[in-house]
């Protein structure tokens, strides 16, 4: 992982100590338009130092969270196949179930390999979960139309 500097805020705890690791991969994939989305995570750790820690709707603070921010992924040079490989294999070496990950991206196609290491922890809890589901809400859902609108003007 290469560090992050600046931090996003309210993260200063360890990994061993944290509970929520935030992390970057700043990953531009094959963009043809507008370039930029590798510089995202950086960008969204320097809007943070503008937002509040404290939340009076929630009564909670963030600097009261183990929160451990630790860095980006080094995906090197490459093609996007590999530097997603490389992600991947950096994301493995600290993940754990019991942590909470929050990714800042780059390019959608970044979600990839989170989901890739993180798929066996959420299907093992999945599959003994005992939590039935609600089903009643969704037929509604399921069966409603929808009908396109103009733009207003």
């Amino acid at each position: 992982m290469i560090p992050a500097d600046p931090r996003f805020i309210a993260c200063r705890a360890s990994l061993p100590e944290a509970r929520i690791v935030l992390f970057g991969i700043p990953f531009e994939g094959r963009i043809n338009l507008r370039r930029g989305a590798d510089h995202g995570p950086r960008e969204l750790r320097l809007a943070s130092d503008s937002i509040e820690t404290y939340s009076p709707f929630l009564g909670r603070d963030l600097e009261d969270l183990a929160i451990a921010d630790l860095g980006d992924c080094e995906l090197g040079d490459g093609s996007p196949r590999e530097q997603l490989a490389r992600a991947r294999e950096e994301i493995r070496r600290f993940w754990r179930p019991e942590l909470r990950p929050v990714m800042l991206g780059g390019d959608h196609t970044a979600t990839l390999p989170v989901i890739e290491v993180l798929a066996p922890a959420i299907r093992s809890c999945a599959s003994s979960s005992s939590t039935p589901t609600r089903t009643s809400a969704r037929s509604s859902w399921a069966s409603a139309t929808t009908t396109p609108r103009p733009w207003p003007g």
